[in-house]
């Protein structure tokens, strides 16, 4: 619910600062049924990789926004957004920007978000599935639980 793709589709949906049930019942919100799906850049479902990166990302202080790039863009491909909209899209993120470009001299989310996404855009490609940049396996995960 945190992703980037569906705060950029709530934005568009919202006439004021007020969200009604009505507007909640229009978002992008995967069903279940969706996140049972094994997408083409992975060899298990959405449903299962996103909740291994969640328990990633509270395990792991160290790779926590690299883990947080790679599931908005996995939001982003389950979306079927393409890569110049990804782009477009995070340019629409000016507090986000100005305070990564303060603190890291560049606008780093969308850097690493577009990086995770072109990975996974290879892994469907090459049929190879998507490997975590952060070097953070299943058996590390699990040794951490």
């Amino acid at each position: 619910m945190s992703a980037f793709a569906l705060d950029f589709a709530a934005r568009q949906k919202l006439g004021g600062a007020n969200m009604t049930f009505g507007t909640v019942s229009q978002l992008p919100i995967p069903s279940p049924s969706e996140l049972n799906k094994v997408p083409e850049w992975s060899n298990r479902s959405l449903g299962h990789w996103a909740n291994d990166q969640s328990r990633r990302i509270t395990r792991q202080a160290r790779s926590r926004r690299l883990l947080r790039a790679e599931l908005d863009a996995a939001f982003f491909h389950l979306y079927g957004i393409e890569r110049d909209d990804v782009d477009y899209i995070m340019d629409t993120f000016p507090i986000v920007k100005r305070k990564d470009e303060a603190q890291h001299g560049e606008y780093r989310t969308k850097r690493l978000i577009l990086e995770a996404y072109d990975a996974m855009a290879e892994a469907e490609a090459t049929g190879i599935p998507y490997r975590s940049s952060t070097g953070i396996d299943d058996a590390q995960l699990e040794a951490t639980t």
